[in-house]
């Protein structure tokens, strides 16, 4: 039985859906202010540079890329029932395609290449090969930008066995080696993925976070002698052509 077929053709009405609700009605502005936060630095001032989500979901991400300006968007997903969402929001760049099918042919395209939630998804094989065609589909002095589950977390488990579809878990380390073996030469950086203050209640967890995050680092420290890490559920990796 091909399991992702099974999964993904249904990843709507038995995953997203319980897990984070039914956002058929809005485009996930929700998210609005932790993309800000996460993201906003990697963008191009160009507004019409060419930007791909790969494995975009529900098309929310590409909504907010488009409230920020950015007009050359394009986002594909494997999930009929992702794509079907993203076009109820009004977003209309998103295609249901694989996207080791999607990046072929297609050298020198991206200023910018998203892969959010996706590369926990693959092999260690099919990792390695969609960061060989991303590198590919990327312009000179383009970037990759992996959001991915942390495994240096604490609580990585939580996401890594929370979704049956996951397949691969990363590291900053990790997911640095391979984007060189894949053929990124430039600048590799690791980030954490640390909550938005948008409010007195998202600034008391972000307080909180701090102090968990500093309580971590005092363990390693002690363990190690070094207390250099990313702590946080995600970590984003971007890697320069």
């Amino acid at each position: 039985m091909d399991y992702r077929k099974a999964f993904y053709s249904k990843y709507v009405s038995t995953h997203t859906s319980h897990r984070y609700g039914d956002s058929a009605s809005t485009p996930g502005d929700g998210n609005y202010p932790l993309w800000r936060r996460s993201y906003r630095r990697f963008l191009p001032s160009r507004r019409d540079a060419a930007l791909l989500d790969c494995g975009c979901g529900d098309g929310s991400f590409l909504a907010w890329l488009r409230a920020e300006g950015f007009t050359g968007l394009t986002g594909i997903d494997l999930s009929g029932e992702q794509v079907e969402k993203a076009r109820a929001l009004g977003v209309a760049e998103v295609f249901e395609d694989d996207v080791f099918q999607f990046l072929q042919g297609k050298e020198r395209t991206f200023d910018v290449i998203f892969a959010r939630d996706l590369i926990e998804h693959l092999t260690k094989e099919e990792a390695l090969r969609f960061l060989s065609l991303a590198h590919l589909a990327l312009v000179p002095g383009g970037g990759l930008v992996v959001q991915t589950v942390n495994g240096e977390s604490p609580l990585f488990g939580r996401l890594a066995y929370g979704d049956f579809t996951h397949q691969t878990i990363f590291t900053r380390a990790s997911l640095r080696q391979a984007m060189r073996i894949a053929g990124f030469e430039g600048s590799i950086d690791g980030f954490a993925q640390e909550p938005a203050v948008h409010g007195l209640r998202s600034a008391a967890r972000f307080v909180l976070w701090r102090a968990i995050d500093a309580m971590v680092r005092v363990y390693l420290l002690a363990d190690t002698g070094r207390a250099d890490g990313v702590f946080s559920q995600n970590v984003i990796v971007v890697a320069r052509r």
